[in-house]
């Protein structure tokens, strides 16, 4: 008979054995923090970026440095919103002990400065990534489907004639007599009364939600796309006037 082990061993080992994880991934997380580090030296952010990423992959404790840099690489990458949340958690770990403290309240100045573009700005989804119009429902704001109701007939059967048409009853003497079914008119069918003939309902885009613009993956820059593909034709100009 295999006897179970005490509640209070079971998590004691448990522990020893996290902590085994911890400290095997320990020089992993050391290699890719100053891998990531000589990254942003040389200003190379979106390849720092993929070594962070890496490591939050670990799923093991971090330093709390990496918390600031991750910060600054997000930062330098466009992605503020996200920078605001790794600086956030930085400054609230460390505090004025933090080694990267005086950078990181410069940070967050210029963090402020982005961010108030960014809320101010009717041109991206408030995280600063640019809206474009909806593929899912082309700028439509609603999607059809078929109507549930009818199942796509647009009407139906008269629940009073169960679609006869008439109405049969007994008289006095037992005879059957027919009449004329108030209730459609002698059709035996109805119009459907949810989408009243037309087969489909509509109901609101579930990627737009009706406001017929989607978030993209691109980072907004705030200004009309009018302005971006005017600058974007000048500068052409101006390169090939070089030429």
């Amino acid at each position: 008979m295999v006897r179970a082990l005490p509640v209070f061993l079971f998590s004691f080992l448990l522990s020893i054995t996290c902590l085994q994880a911890q400290t095997s991934s320990e020089p992993l997380v050391n290699q890719y923090l100053e891998q990531a580090k000589n990254l942003m030296y040389e200003g190379k952010y979106q390849d720092a970026n993929v070594v962070f990423r890496k490591m939050l992959a670990l799923n093991t404790t971090l330093p709390e440095d990496m918390s600031y840099l991750f910060a600054e690489t997000l930062y330098h990458l466009g992605q503020h919103k996200n920078s605001q949340n790794f600086l956030t958690k930085y400054l609230t770990l460390t505090g004025r002990a933090g080694s990267y403290y005086e950078p990181a309240l410069e940070l967050q100045e210029l963090l402020d400065v982005a961010m108030r573009a960014v809320t101010n700005c009717r041109f991206c989804n408030g995280a600063g990534f640019r809206l474009v119009d909806c593929t899912t429902c082309n700028q439509e704001g609603t999607l059809d489907k078929t109507c549930p109701n009818c199942q796509g007939h647009g009407r139906t059967q008269c629940q009073k004639c169960y679609g006869e048409g008439v109405l049969v009853s007994l008289n006095k003497l037992g005879t059957r007599q027919y009449a004329t079914c108030d209730n459609c008119d002698g059709k035996g069918i109805h119009t459907c009364r949810v989408c009243v003939g037309t087969k489909v309902i509509s109901s609101p885009c579930p990627t737009c939600l009706g406001s017929l613009k989607m978030r993209s993956s691109i980072l907004c820059n705030h200004l009309p796309l009018e302005a971006v593909d005017h600058n974007h034709n000048h500068n052409q100009e101006g390169e090939n006037g070089g030429n």
